[in-house]
């Protein structure tokens, strides 16, 4: 998340005024919602949103960024909700994002749940829609508090530096799905694996300099003479090898060591996968 003060900025409560044409590109394409966890103002946050709309935001016609609020009934130390209100609440999303989308003409995005609230966010053509929709939710819900933003945002810039993963982010959810897969597949996760990381730079020099770095950390260089052409300007490719378990703790801690040096030398981390042995004949 490139920029946690804009959720913070968000959630301010207002009215406004304007008119619309449904805009099916917007409305009817495909949505791939994935969860991260992220900080905001010292705060844990669980952020939702649709990594699809990637390829076709912005969408003009659809500058209205509105946002629905909802207190958390029992949350949690970490401000999350508990298990015992998990049903409750993704219930209740699920019938303001379907009257939003239904009623307001606004697409569902995202959501953010932080310091015991759940806000979830919409683009849409016409901020009018909104105070009636959260007032009938309100009449309807009253053991839940409600409350409500709405904000111009044409370029959709809250989307993109808010609820948007950063790189590392996007490698955690990556990672997330690669290791329940290798999991379904039955490999043993806490036994030691040969694992082969992937990097990218744009001069030889930079490159030398991480290997020497990773080296220094326990990595074996694999090939530090790759060169890809398609990947210009970052096109000296880096390849280093670790040996260790497949659990989440392990992943995440090697994903955090591999960017932290990509940051010293302007480096593109491009992910791992296991390296054939006697037992994974093939690559992973």
């Amino acid at each position: 998340m490139s920029d946690n003060k804009d959720i913070k900025d968000m959630i301010t409560f207002s009215t406004a005024d304007d008119q619309p044409v449904r805009h099916d590109k917007l409305m009817d394409s495909d949505r791939h919602y994935e969860l991260y966890v992220t900080q905001v103002d010292d705060y844990n946050a669980l952020v939702q949103v649709d990594l699809a709309l990637r390829e076709i935001a912005p969408v003009p016609a659809y500058y209205w960024l509105l946002g629905i609020q909802v207190e958390i009934q029992d949350p949690g130390e970490d401000g999350f909700y508990q298990a015992h209100e998990r049903d409750a609440l993704l219930s209740l999303e699920k019938e303001i994002v379907e009257q939003m989308e239904n009623e307001g003409h606004a697409r569902f995005v995202g959501s953010v749940t932080y310091a015991g609230t759940r806000m979830m966010y919409f683009y849409g053509q016409d901020e009018n829609y909104l105070p009636p929709i959260v007032g009938g939710l309100a009449a309807k819900h009253s053991d839940y508090e409600f409350n409500f933003m709405t904000e111009k945002d044409g370029p959709w810039r809250f989307f993109f530096n808010s609820l948007f993963p950063s790189d590392m982010d996007l490698m955690h959810i990556r990672n997330r799905h690669m290791l329940a897969n290798l999991e379904a597949a039955g490999l043993d996760m806490t036994a030691t694996y040969a694992v082969s990381y992937y990097f990218y730079f744009q001069d030889g020099a930079a490159r030398a300099q991480a290997a020497a770095r990773f080296q220094l950390m326990g990595f074996e260089i694999i090939d530090d003479h790759m060169y890809v052409e398609a990947l210009e300007p970052m096109s000296m490719g880096l390849r280093i090898m670790a040996h260790h378990d497949l659990t989440y703790a392990t992943i995440t801690e090697k994903t955090y060591d591999c960017f932290e040096v990509m940051e010293d030398f302007i480096g593109i981390f491009d992910g791992w996968e296991l390296s054939p042995t006697e037992d994974i004949k093939e690559w992973v």
